[in-house]
């Protein structure tokens, strides 16, 4: 089983996903906290970006894989997202290997 990811861009993409398409729900948390950056699309693009690592932290260990979704041809917030994944292999490789 794979989870599928896609980093939130702004609080209007946070509110479209959470309000228009089914099966997607996000906690007024994560809506907050997107609103909190609503003027400054650098730091809403950073703000998905340490949501998503949240969740694939929360998942990492759950799942047989992550899928990642690039939102809005974003490709440098998949680019950050796989250097984190494979940060998070190697440690627990790492890790393996020492404790057996």
């Amino acid at each position: 089983i794979y989870i599928g990811i896609m980093p939130l861009v702004s609080a209007r993409n946070a509110d479209f996903l959470h309000h228009e398409v089914p099966g997607i729900t996000l906690s007024d948390e994560i809506r907050s906290r997107m609103a909190a950056c609503a003027n400054d699309a650098v730091q809403s693009a950073r703000e998905g970006i340490a949501i998503a690592k949240s969740l694939i932290d929360a998942a990492f260990d759950l799942f047989n894989g992550i899928y990642l979704i690039t939102p809005f041809l974003r490709y440098e917030m998949t680019v950050e997202l796989v250097r984190y994944i494979h940060e998070k292999e190697q440690a627990a490789q790492e890790r393996k290997v020492l404790h057996g």
